[in-house]
């Protein structure tokens, strides 16, 4: 299978968070600068409560979706499950999920989860709109299904405590826990756990 996005380009992702976001969307904070900019600002703000408050991280998830840093990960993870036959799928720290309506729409069955946050009520109005199904995407304190596969990106650095998060990422699956970081030399690695 080939890695797509959730939407063609990045214009229609924008035109999305623009319909939910209705007057507060801000057009200027569709610049990749200037949504860094306005997040640094929001970090001192929030400080240890960003990631459940934010408002600028929709605008640089949206971003990040399409910039390809993750492509090379989505190509392993799919090449993975397609070789070992597994189709169900966690997205754990979906942030807005556009990743995990990804993988739906190439015939993956994929659930997300995220902490209870502006993020995720984004997504699950998106996946209303756009998968014709919002409770896939869910609270992670509601992460208790088994998932051939569950996966998380970008995500153990930012839980206040990652030995247990990780311990609940390998009790919802029942195959294959695959999780990315960077190692000393930069490196990204893929682990199958």
């Amino acid at each position: 299978m080939t890695w797509t996005r959730a939407y063609p380009d990045i214009e229609t992702a924008w035109q999305r968070l623009a319909a939910y976001l209705g007057d507060a969307f801000d057009p200027g904070l569709t610049d990749f600068e200037r949504i860094r900019r306005f997040m640094d600002q929001e970090w001192d703000q929030l400080g240890a409560h960003f990631y459940e408050r934010s408002i600028g991280y929709l605008y640089d998830l949206t971003c990040f979706h399409y910039m390809g840093a993750k492509d090379g990960f989505f190509h392993t993870l799919m090449e993975f499950a397609d070789e070992h036959g597994l189709r169900r799928i966690a997205d754990v720290g979906c942030g807005i999920a556009l990743d995990a309506q990804a993988l739906i729409q190439v015939g993956y069955d994929v659930d997300a989860y995220d902490l209870d946050n502006p993020s995720l009520r984004y997504a699950q109005w998106r996946f209303e709109q756009d998968v014709g199904d919002p409770s896939r995407v869910r609270p992670l304190s509601h992460l208790s299904h088994q998932y051939q596969l569950v996966y998380a990106v970008d995500v153990l650095g930012h839980a206040d405590d990652p030995h247990s998060l990780a311990e609940l990422l390998v009790s919802a699956s029942g195959d294959s826990v695959v999780t990315i970081w960077k190692n000393a030399s930069g490196q990204a690695n893929v682990r199958n756990a």
